[in-house]
């Protein structure tokens, strides 16, 4: 699965790349083991999916610092 580039703005015109770098919004693994994990881009409370589901934390972990650089992708909510 791969990381989607610019498929949420928060209102904003720009990418997410950008939403990230600015500070405004992070991004967050939700997930468990046994289901799989996602990565959300997150601003406060609210989040909105950007990847497919990931087997594994690493790889989502691997897929965004490909795509975004360097970007720390901590736990969030699990489910």
């Amino acid at each position: 699965m791969a990381m989607h580039e610019n498929t949420y703005t928060g209102g904003r015109l720009q990418r997410i790349a950008a939403l990230l770098r600015d500070g405004c919004h992070k991004l967050e693994a939700w997930g468990n083991n046994r289901e799989g994990f996602e990565a959300y881009l997150v601003n406060g409370t609210s989040g909105v999916s950007v990847s497919g589901r990931y087997k594994r934390l690493r790889d989502l972990r691997r897929d965004a610092l490909d795509q975004y650089g360097k970007v720390t992708v901590p736990i969030g909510r699990n489910w």
